[in-house]
């Protein structure tokens, strides 16, 4: 009795050992496979590099969020993939703010040479919050901001207010550059042109981009 006992024990014993293997084997898949979803946001959050709250350093492998932008006649519109195989500098402001018009005059400094290499450049001007909480564009600001800064830079609204949202913004300026492959490389607030000749540089020759020790501006 004593042999057919533990016989019936072993048994009991392998059933119990083979569903527990199963059931780990399926949990493991969700997490790896069902659970894929999980698994990519946490890799993508280690891979994002924050610096002084300000910088951001996304994966080289983040793709830039699309957007889609129009001029002030409305007969011209910009996406990300409209500069496919084109190093893009995109830079995000509003039409109030003091230190966007001071970065402006940095990137006057820089464009003739840059666009020379192949650069483009783009402005995207955001909605502002009014006192009522609204977000808008107005359109007469836009002209003036044209006028009185001589941008370079052709100058797009973003109607659809998603940048802000998208490319998760705390504070303008900022300038997103763009990989040729359409990859968002990098995140940077006001930064003066010796340095972002040096950003550029790296995007241009497809390598790290180094901010540490710029100095920047923060409205």
């Amino acid at each position: 009795m004593a042999a057919e006992f533990d016989r019936k024990k072993y048994f009991v014993s392998l059933v119990i050992f083979v569903a527990a293997a199963f059931l780990t084997g399926f949990v493991a898949g969700v997490n790896y496979g069902g659970g894929g979803q999980g698994a990519s946001d946490t890799r993508q959050d280690a891979d994002l590099q924050q610096g002084d709250g300000q910088d951001t350093a996304p994966t080289k492998h983040a793709e830039a969020p699309d957007f889609t932008l129009e001029t002030l006649d409305g007969e011209e519109t910009l996406c990300v993939g409209d500069f496919a195989g084109s190093d893009f500098v995109l830079f995000i402001t509003i039409t109030t703010c003091p230190i966007c018009r001071m970065q402006i005059d940095e990137l006057k400094k820089i464009y003739k040479d840059y666009a020379g290499k192949g650069v483009k450049f783009a402005n995207a001007v955001i909605a502002e919050t009014d006192e009522f909480g609204g977000r808008m564009i107005l359109e007469d600001d836009i002209l003036q901001y044209i006028e009185e800064t001589k941008i370079p830079s052709q100058v797009y609204m973003d109607n659809e207010d998603t940048i802000a949202g998208d490319y998760k913004l705390e504070t303008v300026p900022v300038m997103a550059f763009i990989s040729k492959e359409g990859h968002l490389m990098y995140q940077r607030p006001f930064t003066y042109a010796n340095d972002l000749s040096k950003i550029l540089d790296a995007l241009i020759a497809g390598k790290k981009i180094d901010t540490s020790g710029m100095k920047t501006v923060v409205g």
